[in-house]
């Protein structure tokens, strides 16, 4: 395959400043969360141990420097290229994931999807490696999803869906019943064909990633699926999936015309 490692590093640039800017929308900088006290490990024995080494407790100290840091540095990290600068802000957002998490109390899975996707930066030789491996851990997450609606039954469940819209759009349904999405929740519930039709939808959108596994041809359309995908889930069901838009330097194939390069 033919890749142009600078144009791509340039969209992974641009993916990487978009999604700190929706991290600021969304309230996920230290400082936001405005000197919280309480914090919540949970069962993640990574949490654990970084809170008994105090990490996240001193780092609240100065949480609007962490977050200039974290910045900073991505914005030093790309226009630099220097390894040992990726090094550093992989394990800079690292930290800054963890710290926001146990003291926002909220153990999301995507928040690894960031520092995956500086992690083939961090290396020179092994850069075409790495990429490849975070681009397969990606298309696994994806397909495991599908395969996990098998196991535990919810894809043979009759009219889940119907059920998922039912519970997740509870408080529209009394604080803003007039919501466009309220009003494409209620006009599924009623057409139970339809929403069974977009439950087994869903499901192939995630499956279909196992196309990545065997071959890049179609990472096109991979592409538009996971776009598809995100937009969809966030209409029909307000499941915020923006943590996926790390995904599409790993699904974009850039042609050299200069100098070709086998990726």
């Amino acid at each position: 395959m033919l890749f142009n490692q600078k144009s791509y590093h340039s969209i992974a640039f641009g993916i990487v400043l978009f999604y700190l800017i929706y991290w600021f929308y969304q309230g996920h900088f230290l400082f936001q969360l405005h000197q919280p006290t309480l914090i919540n490990t949970g069962i993640d024995n990574t949490y654990w141990l970084f809170c008994i080494l105090r990490i996240p407790q001193i780092i609240m100290r100065f949480p609007i420097i962490f977050d200039a840091l974290l910045v900073l540095f991505t914005i030093f990290s790309f226009i630099t290229k220097h390894k040992w600068s990726f090094r550093i802000l992989f394990v800079i957002t690292i930290i800054h994931i963890i710290t926001f998490n146990v003291y926002a109390c909220t153990h999301t899975k995507s928040c690894i999807f960031l520092p995956m996707l500086i992690l083939p930066f961090c290396f020179d030789k092994l850069f075409n490696l790495v990429w490849q491996a975070v681009r397969y851990y990606f298309l696994f997450v994806l397909v495991s999803a599908a395969i996990f609606k098998i196991i535990n039954g919810g894809l043979f469940h009759p009219n889940q869906l119907v059920h998922i819209l039912e519970n997740q759009h509870v408080d529209l349904a009394i604080l803003n019943p007039t919501n466009f999405i309220y009003q494409i929740s209620t006009f599924l519930i009623q057409h139970t064909t339809l929403t069974n039709i977009c439950w087994y939808s869903f499901f192939l959108m995630e499956l279909i990633f196992i196309v990545g596994f065997f071959t890049k041809k179609f990472d096109s359309v991979l592409l538009f699926v996971l776009i598809l995908f995100i937009i969809s889930t966030f209409i029909l069901m307000r499941i915020n999936l923006m943590d996926f838009i790390c995904v599409i330097p790993f699904l974009i194939i850039l042609k050299n015309d200069k100098k070709k390069a086998t990726f």
